[in-house]
């Protein structure tokens, strides 16, 4: 029996924990697919995919606008989750780890 006299298998995490993680993964995914939409929209609009790749690079990845466009995307969209996933791992809002106040008495 925990805290609140919910039981709980042994080995498993806690609701409120779970539940957590799973908003908080939710939030890094969508605001960093808004965040991929929004650089791929800026940087195809400036440079064409025709123009990108050289000799060295595999062409299968390249054999239509449509695929550099999905292979920019992805790689758009991992790199903003790279730095969602940082920024919410740094960013702490639940005040666990944060001193108590000290309350001035008038």
């Amino acid at each position: 029996m925990t805290e609140a006299g919910v039981h709980r298998a042994p080995g498993r995490a806690h609701p409120v924990r779970t539940a957590r993680l799973w908003r908080t993964a939710g939030v890094v995914l969508w605001s960093s697919f808004l965040a991929a939409c929004v650089e791929s929209m800026f940087f195809f609009a400036y440079f064409d995919p025709t123009f990108l790749f050289s000799r060295d690079l595999p062409q299968f990845w390249f054999e239509s606008r449509m695929a550099s466009y999905s292979v920019g995307f992805f790689f758009f969209w991992a790199f903003t989750a790279v730095a969602a996933t940082i920024c919410a791992t740094l960013f702490d809002t639940d005040g666990r780890h944060h001193p108590p106040r000290i309350h001035e008495e008038p």
